[in-house]
């Protein structure tokens, strides 16, 4: 996929989720490595796309108020209604995310130094998930690629500062 492919899809999934601190009005244009650093006023994050089985248009995103979350939305044919784990391994540990609409974001806020921690750290992050509609039940296995994501926090943090700590 063409880095403007994935930069469109990137847009579109970010414009579509109803969350309050991303207006309709952003910048981007800055990749480094797998990641796009967007931003919005004083409100960065970077984003990552998930490759799996099956094929979903989920998103890995670390804003910068140090705050890990995954973009849940499914394709448009597949529309689960509920989602009864979700799990992010690393090397390091495990970490269970709960949904809240077409989010999931991780259960224990404590976690998300060590998620932090584990992206500065690894290649890869990798997500399993069992969710569900009238017709069954899916597990969804895959990763997000997470190369270089020190650098795409050192962006953001130098692009919107760092209100984590």
């Amino acid at each position: 996929m063409s880095k403007y492919l994935r930069h469109a899809a990137f847009v579109l999934a970010v414009l579509l989720a109803p969350i309050s601190a991303v207006s309709q009005t952003f910048t981007t244009g800055n990749f480094i490595g797998v990641w796009s650093l967007f931003e919005d006023g004083d409100y960065c994050w970077i984003a990552t796309r998930f490759s799996g089985k099956p094929k979903r248009a989920m998103t890995f995103i670390l804003d910068n108020d140090g705050d890990p979350a995954i973009l849940l939305g499914p394709g448009a044919s597949e529309k689960f209604t509920v989602w009864k784990s979700i799990v992010l391994k690393t090397g390091t540990g495990s970490f269970d995310f709960a949904p809240d609409g077409v989010w999931a974001r991780p259960v224990s806020k404590a976690d998300n130094k060590r998620i932090i921690s584990a992206l500065m750290g690894e290649d890869t992050l990798f997500l399993t998930a069992i969710a569900s509609n009238s017709k069954g039940t899916r597990e969804i296995d895959g990763r997000f690629k997470t190369k270089r994501a020190a650098k795409g926090i050192t962006a953001m943090k130098k692009r919107c500062g760092w209100r984590a700590d």
